[in-house]
């Protein structure tokens, strides 16, 4: 769901910006199938279950004298498993008691077995997914293993061990099928119904005659707890798409809004009159101009700061439109700090920092002059600071 919704805000941005750009195609309307994405996490969806009851053996269904009789004895049940979706789940059932049974006379014997469950969920199936649905159906079917002992040895018999004794243990590998009746109590507890028929070979219950299987049938009642509760995410993508059709109305709409705009701004352009034609530029009389451009420096310095090279890179593009000009830089320095030679000396550092500079943007050499100034002159007589500059001047 996170990948989707993801999906749709590219969608919806990459909308915009076709709006920005006046497109006028129309956005598409979207369509999907309405069906609904279900998806578990490895942690989630487990239950325990605990049930007790009664089980009834239909060992050797016909005797030799009279009718069989069903003796329901007590069976207890435990096991665990997942819901891997909301159809189908694998259990691990234990479950045990005692049989009772009559063959001549009245014979039990203990027992337990260990099966491997397949469950199915017939009402999520059939009606769809709802984790709040009251009574659920869920039919399962097995495999797994039963030990019967302590087997009361009874007259009949034809089954013995090695030492030509009646047996008083086996073991089976029996086929089961049930169902089961879930009553949802609360999100983490149902009261289920359950019934199951084991079906084993003949014999394992001591004695071999009559029918080829032996049969037990299991009825429990008990509880199930939803580990976490029985929720799983659910996706549909029919939940998104009227909302993205919505926003791509919005934006076929804005984009109409745009396009009328545009054609009455070129409506209304049309009735403008014409501009004035430019007038020529003339050419200067005087043979030198001064350039409003300036280098500043800090006390005592030669060195361009980063500020100042805004107007060192401006004056390389003057001089680069401009190829017939030459330069002169005239060099100042702060008459009330220093020496007269000492100023005069920084003045032309002043001077070849800035020539240097030019020469690094591209102007070549032979276009820039220089002219040490010192302290001599003072171009800023109210501002003793303002003199530690170079000025610009050119010749066109």
């Amino acid at each position: 769901m996170k990948r989707f919704i993801l999906t749709s805000l590219v969608c919806g941005l990459a909308a915009l910006m076709n709006v920005a750009t006046a497109q006028t195609t129309a956005a598409p309307e979207l369509n999907g199938e309405c069906k609904t994405y279900v998806k578990s996490k490895a942690s989630q969806n487990w239950f325990l279950q605990v049930g007790a009851g009664v089980n009834v053996s239909f060992f050797e269904h016909k005797l030799n004298t009279g009718d069989p009789k069903r003796h329901a004895k007590l069976a207890f049940g435990f096991g665990f498993g997942k819901w891997f979706t909301p159809y189908t789940a694998i259990r691990v059932w234990a479950q045990g008691g005692e049989h009772g049974w009559d063959n001549l006379v009245y014979t039990k014997a203990k027992f337990a077995s260990l099966n491997v469950d397949l469950m199915w969920d017939m009402c999520n199936s059939i009606g769809g997914y709802n984790p709040n649905r009251p009574v659920s159906i869920v039919p399962f079917i097995g495999i797994g293993g039963a030990h019967a002992w302590k087997i009361r040895p009874y007259t009949g018999t034809n089954i013995y061990n090695d030492e030509g004794g009646k047996i008083s243990n086996t073991w089976a590998l029996p086929v089961s099928a049930g169902l089961q009746f879930r009553f949802r109590l609360s999100k983490h507890v149902d009261f289920n119904l359950e019934a199951r028929a084991q079906l084993m070979g003949d014999g394992y219950n001591g004695c071999a005659f009559g029918t080829p299987t032996d049969v037990v049938l299991t009825c429990l009642g008990g509880f199930t707890f939803n580990l976490g509760g029985r929720q799983f995410s659910t996706f549909n993508p029919c939940d998104y798409i009227s909302y993205i059709n919505r926003l791509n109305n919005d934006v076929n709409t804005l984009r109409g809004d745009i396009a009328a705009t545009i054609k009455a701004r070129q409506a209304a352009e049309a009735q403008l009159p014409c501009p004035p034609a430019p007038k020529a530029k003339l050419c200067p009389e005087t043979a030198a101009t001064a350039m409003l451009s300036a280098v500043r420096f800090t006390v005592g310095s030669a060195e361009i700061g980063d500020k100042e090279m805004t107007n060192v890179y401006n004056l390389a593009q003057w001089m680069k439109e401009n190829p017939t000009a030459d330069l002169t830089l005239s060099g100042y320095a702060d008459a009330s700090t220093g020496t007269e030679a000492g100023n005069l000396q920084l003045s032309q550092a002043r001077c070849d920092a800035v020539k240097k500079a030019l020469i690094g943007y591209g102007i070549a050499a032979d276009r820039i002059k220089t002219d040490a100034k010192g302290s001599a002159e003072q171009p800023y007589m109210n501002k003793s600071d303002w003199n530690r500059v170079v000025l610009f001047s050119t010749d066109k």
